[in-house]
């Protein structure tokens, strides 16, 4: 091969690598702005989604609310801007007042599945988790509300973060926590006391497209932050989170690639005429 033909080649596979690198898309999901689906709405089992640009997150409600603390479906409810999607389980009923109508850990772990598609196909897509933030969390005294014993006054905020790495798509309802965590989830993180209105690192570095929030439970492993973490106080409702979707390069880098390759060729055509 003439050094002509090598140089070409070369500079084809770099501009093919470069134009084929992920790059990260941040996205940030305000869920007071989701809309629910109509199919189960305001009932156990429903849902709420958003879409942005090509991406649809959908996100449902769980608790460990049967038999041996076994994973039914909850109700997500969402509060509107400031406070986030709180969680109705079966157990509390839809007419649960505050603070219990909040994702906590009263009794029953609550928690918030989130499912990344492509808007058009419904098929997976895969994010990175980066941030999270809680809109609301309980910070007065609640009368009646022992707190497994922990506190008297109910006003912690401490969360957990788990990740789907399994193959397909996870099955939630009759599984334990403990099941769950053989079954393909992982321990991302938890988070002690969150404040609300500031994003919180998650420092979640591989994507999936199923996200498991859940107010804290031991169950699901210590992590990394053991500082502060308590079972059975946490009342909080998640207003947003920020994502990182692994994308091909923009258009105008494609051409500006595609333009270096051409300039490469006519620089090599003035050197070689025989070419």
């Amino acid at each position: 091969m003439s050094k002509s033909s090598q140089f070409l080649t070369a500079l084809a596979l770099a501009a093919a690598a470069l134009a084929c690198s992920p790059t990260m898309a941040q996205s940030t999901w305000d869920f007071s702005g989701f809309t629910e689906n109509v199919a189960n709405g305001g009932n156990y089992g429903n849902s709420w989604s958003n879409t942005i640009s090509t991406t649809k997150l959908t996100i449902s409600a769980y608790s460990t609310t049967g038999s041996g603390g076994a994973l039914q479906t909850a109700n997500i409810a969402n509060y509107g801007a400031g406070s986030g999607f709180g969680v109705r389980n079966q157990v509390e009923t839809l007419g649960v007042s505050s603070p219990q109508h909040s994702m906590d850990n009263y009794t029953n772990t609550d928690m918030l599945a989130l499912s990344f598609t492509n808007a058009s196909t419904s098929a997976a897509v895969s994010v990175v988790l980066t941030q999270l933030m809680v809109g609301w969390h309980n910070t007065s005294t609640t009368t009646g509300l022992i707190c497994n014993g922990l506190q008297s006054n109910c006003v912690d905020s401490d969360i957990s973060l788990l990740r789907w790495t399994g193959s397909g798509g996870p099955t939630l309802t009759n599984g334990t926590m403990a099941s769950l965590l053989t079954a393909g989830w992982s321990l991302v993180n938890n988070y002690a006391d969150m404040a609300d209105d500031t994003n919180r690192a998650t420092g979640a570095s591989s994507g999936s497209s199923w996200w498991l929030i859940s107010a804290y439970n031991s169950a699901w492993g210590t992590g990394t932050n053991t500082s502060n973490l308590s079972n059975g106080d946490d009342f909080m409702k998640v207003l947003s989170s920020v994502t990182g979707t692994t994308g091909n390069v923009s258009v105008p880098g494609t051409l500006a690639l595609s333009a270096l390759a051409l300039a490469g060729l006519g620089f090599i055509r003035r050197r070689s005429p025989g070419l």
